[in-house]
């Protein structure tokens, strides 16, 4: 673990947050995404091929974003907060399985001041990682990576803060994530970086780019880039591509377990779109109301 100091500019700096995931292979499964209808937003599930919507998490005093699918396909970690009065609410990493059934709450502090952010999965499915920013007294807010097993108990840091947007390896026990320099200026001291999943053996791998997913061979990120529009980049390095550019902003993107499609989620029409990975043939995946958003594909168990 390397400590490191943090500066909640770098969080800023880099705008919000993209959902992270990582696309583990197989055979194509079930979709899930956060549907927001107000007052709240919770988790759904559709076939591979979009069609009916199944809310799985039904929970209208507590909502749920930021799915993501376990390596084995069955599983779905989330964020939730409860609702409440400021102070009061409380949150954290919670997974329920892709039925329905079994829907707990892993980890659990108060929203207000012990904040956590999109989880993703280890391809071993023992570990679930995360961003989590707590309080300190008389400086900034660090966040750091963290992890908790999927069956609950401590959670363990992995590292020591600066480190954003942590996605992890559908292939091994590596993590991406955007590393910020300590005390640096958040919008050039930062850059994209690769370690292991204890945070050692630190690999530069170029200037920051907020990651969403990672294609289940390895070998590609994917990622909101300029242009409001969907990008994808070896992870070995070389020139981008642009995979998606629909009116407004695309975000959110997500491989198929076969690699063979990216989902995203559109502004414009608030649904979630489908392409192929080279982006060709690119359309409305769901046409439903209420805004979907922030899609994961599983594989199938």
């Amino acid at each position: 673990m390397r400590a490191r100091t943090v500066l909640t500019a770098a969080v800023t700096a880099l705008a919000a947050a993209p959902v992270a995931h990582a696309a583990f292979p197989g055979k194509n499964g079930l979709i899930a995404f956060q549907k927001i209808k107000a007052p709240s937003s919770e988790i759904y599930v559709m076939g591979p091929k979009g069609g009916k919507e199944r809310d799985i998490t039904k929970t209208p005093r507590v909502a749920e974003t930021a799915p993501a699918f376990s390596p084995n396909g069955r599983t779905i970690a989330f964020l939730w907060v409860s609702f409440g009065t400021a102070g009061h609410q409380k949150g954290g990493i919670g997974v329920v399985n892709s039925n329905g059934k079994g829907l707990k709450h892993l980890s659990s502090g108060n929203a207000d001041t012990d904040l956590y952010f999109q989880p993703t999965w280890s391809a071993d499915g023992k570990h679930i990682l995360y961003e989590r920013e707590r309080p300190v007294v008389g400086s900034l807010a660090p966040v750091e990576i963290w992890s908790i097993s999927p069956k609950g108990g401590a959670q363990h840091q992995v590292t020591g803060g600066s480190d954003l947007f942590v996605l992890a390896s559908p292939l091994g026990k590596q993590l991406a994530f955007v590393h910020a320099e300590p005390n640096g200026d958040p919008n050039a001291d930062q850059q994209l970086e690769l370690t292991n999943l204890s945070g050692g053996n630190p690999t530069v791998l170029g200037p920051p780019v907020r990651i969403s997913d990672w294609s289940p061979d390895g070998k590609r990120f994917v990622y909101p880039g300029p242009g409001n529009a969907i990008w994808t980049v070896p992870v070995a390095g070389g020139s981008p591509t642009k995979i998606a550019d629909e009116p407004a902003q695309d975000q959110d993107p997500a491989f198929s377990p076969d690699g063979r499609f990216v989902i995203w989620t559109n502004e414009a029409t608030h649904d979630i779109w489908i392409a192929k990975s080279d982006g060709s043939g690119a359309r409305n995946l769901t046409h439903q109301p209420g805004f979907e958003k922030d899609p994961t594909w599983g594989r199938k168990p």
